[in-house]
């Protein structure tokens, strides 16, 4: 028995080893799908804070045709997390 960190309490080996696989495949899995969406799309996927850095750089520089993608982006995030109640 182990001591999770976020709550207190005890979980098992076995338990914690499997939330340490899960973690790990599902921050590679967002790697490669922002790899995916920045090389076919020149738009960030899952990283909300590289949208938001290039929308503001994009429009910053009056280039809204540019900026619109990623704004995109940001906003169907935020619908999704609506949708979910998030």
């Amino acid at each position: 028995m182990v001591e999770n960190g976020d709550t207190g309490f005890l979980v098992s080996r076995s338990s914690a080893n499997y939330q340490e696989r899960l973690a790990t495949g599902l921050a590679m899995l967002a790697g490669f799908v922002d790899a995916y969406g920045i090389i076919t799309y020149n738009t960030y996927l899952s990283f909300m804070s590289g949208n938001t850095t290039q929308t503001g750089y994009r429009a910053g520089q009056r280039d809204f045709a540019l900026a619109v993608p990623s704004a995109l982006a940001i906003v169907f995030f935020l619908r999704a997390a609506r949708s979910w109640g998030l």
